[in-house]
């Protein structure tokens, strides 16, 4: 009886211990237990924008994905008309016939398709003078540094 009453106590100062131990972790289980609230808190507030914003990010992306579409068409539709175009002069010179302008829309289209080649050729050539490019075999450098196979 003596022995299971120390063994008693001793159980009881143990158990005292760990409720001392236990007690000085409260704060710090406290703090953990809010941040993991807040963290919750703010997960969920994130989901909520998130899904929000989801339907007007598909939309403009929808917005985005039609307008490429369509230009896309556009310019689908002008190339074919081009080579409509062009055929119908190659056409009348092949045959010996001198190429009337059908209408003025034929004339319009012919003058913007040049008006594109010419904007195209200067891009490439200023292009060519910003990356220093040769725009000729003349413009390279003729010094005897400069050797090709088979020509020294």
């Amino acid at each position: 009886m003596e022995s299971e009453l120390k063994r008693t106590q001793g159980q009881i100062a143990e158990n005292t211990d760990s409720i001392h131990k236990l007690e000085h972790y409260i704060p710090q289980l406290e703090h953990k237990f809010k941040m993991l609230q807040d963290v919750r808190i703010y997960t969920r507030d994130l989901l909520d924008c998130l899904n929000e914003k989801f339907l007007n990010i598909n939309a403009l992306e929808e917005r985005v994905m039609e307008m490429w579409k369509q230009r896309t068409e556009r310019l689908i539709k002008r190339r074919r008309q081009d080579v409509q175009d062009q055929y119908e002069r190659c056409a009348a010179n092949a045959a010996g016939r001198s190429f009337i302008i059908p209408n003025p829309e034929f004339a319009l289209r012919e003058t913007e398709r040049e008006a594109r080649r010419n904007r195209r050729r200067i891009k490439r050539e200023n292009q060519r003078m910003s990356q220093n490019l040769p725009t000729s075999v003349q413009a390279m450098p003729s010094g005897s540094n400069i050797h090709f196979d088979g020509f020294k």
